[in-house]
């Protein structure tokens, strides 16, 4: 019995010294303990986290560093946005977007609206009568080539002295402040119902032409002579004559 006794006693106090190592790890503060023993989590996971403090991950720095104050880091490891948007940007300095240059060139060509429209056909002596019209969009710092041609005949006699060939933005205006000219003749004779052409062109920056925006243009006429001034709108029986042109076109 003695003999049982003592063998029984000895695994009992082996058994105890391991549940008080046991028991050590246990109540522990932290898992340095635990780590120390050993750090290989055999594939699991730990959950219910509130916060890890730490330094690497994978051997690499964590926060990773990105270079201050500049994209090139972040571009080079990749420079796809997956869809997403950036907002509240102060500028952007491009050159191109969808691999086409930016700012864009200018578009030149004809920019105004065709046909014109007609308004009046008769141009009264002293008058700044508007002829014809005409829709264009004009944008900022570009410049443009007006030009018109017109048939006419004189049908009252009398003589002209001046004859102007304008345009304006105003209907009818009352003078010639702000108009364009596009032609200017002096000392002409007229005689009865003679046929006689005016043409004439002019180039105008977008501020001579009202600034930035769509407007219409009126072809005016003036003439101070003594006779009344009959459009000719097309070309009539016995004339050689070409129908009315009215364009503004954006050339620089």
């Amino acid at each position: 019995m003695s003999g049982s006794y003592y063998t029984l006693d000895a695994k009992y106090n082996t058994l105890l010294a391991l549940i008080q190592q046991n028991a050590s790890l246990i109540t522990t503060d932290n898992i340095e303990d635990v780590l120390t023993a050993g750090n290989d989590a055999g594939g699991l996971s730990i959950t219910n986290l509130n916060d890890v403090a730490l330094t690497t991950i994978n051997s690499a720095a964590y926060p990773p560093v990105v270079a201050a104050d500049t994209l090139t880091a972040v571009l080079t490891a990749g420079n796809d946005a997956g869809g997403l948007s950036i907002t509240n940007l102060n500028d952007v300095a491009l050159t191109t977007i969808n691999n086409a240059a930016y700012p864009p060139p200018p578009t030149l060509g004809l920019v105004s609206s065709l046909p014109i429209t007609l308004i009046t056909t008769t141009a009264a002596a002293f008058n700044f009568t508007s002829l014809y019209s005409v829709s264009a969009t004009i944008v900022s710092g570009a410049y443009y080539r007006l030009e018109a041609a017109l048939c006419r005949y004189n049908n009252s006699g009398g003589t002209l002295t001046l004859d102007y060939l304008l345009v304006s933005t105003v209907l009818n205006p009352s003078t010639s402040l702000n108009n364009l000219a596009l032609s200017f003749q002096s000392s002409l004779v007229r005689t009865n119902n003679q046929n006689f052409t005016t043409q004439g062109a002019i180039v105008a920056t977008a501020a001579q032409m009202g600034g930035v925006g769509t407007r219409t243009f009126y072809l005016d006429f003036f003439s101070n002579g003594t006779s009344t001034e009959q459009l000719i709108p097309g070309a009539p029986t016995g004339y050689a004559t070409f129908p009315p042109t009215f364009t503004i076109t954006r050339i620089a």
